[in-house]
């Protein structure tokens, strides 16, 4: 399957070879340990999904670690956000958190209450959900426009 989504130009569908990970969950390789596998999916799904929102948003910076994908980072020149891609794939391909690898958005704390504000538009999301590519896509979307459209900061009480 990964073999024919691949051929795929990126400006067509750029969705598509992440469309597979979550149909990956709990599978079973008889030459490979998951773990291996899994150390090379996270990297590669996690670099593709970062630059797909870096290529959407017209804006980021890649800060990398060649010797260790935990310390990876997105971040963006227009707001204080930032995380770290390959945390998220890791994430989606096990369906649960997965703690040390900055998956979860990080801002500077004038920023906080504000990405919170913005993010509150979705509700309260199911796990099957919040472990996907496409929420979590529209979450990091959803707090960076609302960083960028509103700067001067959100009225804590309303």
């Amino acid at each position: 399957m990964l073999g024919a989504l691949c051929w795929l130009p990126f400006h067509l569908a750029p969705w598509m070879p992440l469309a597979f990970v979550p149909a990956m969950r709990g599978f079973r390789l008889a030459e490979s340990p998951r773990d291996e596998v899994i150390s090379l999916l996270a990297p590669m799904c996690g670099a593709y999904f970062g630059e797909l929102i870096r290529r959407q948003l017209q804006d980021g910076t890649w800060e990398i670690d060649p010797d260790d994908h935990s310390n990876w980072r997105l971040s963006f020149d227009n707001c204080s956000l930032t995380f770290n891609p390959i945390g998220i794939a890791l994430e989606v391909i096990l369906a649960e958190d997965v703690p040390d690898w900055g998956a979860h958005l990080q801002t500077s704390p004038e920023d906080q209450l504000r990405v919170k504000k913005a993010l509150e538009v979705f509700g309260d999301v199911r796990d099957r959900d919040y472990y996907t590519f496409s929420v979590r896509f529209e979450a990091i979307e959803q707090a960076y426009l609302g960083l960028l459209n509103n700067p001067e900061g959100m009225d804590p009480k309303g």
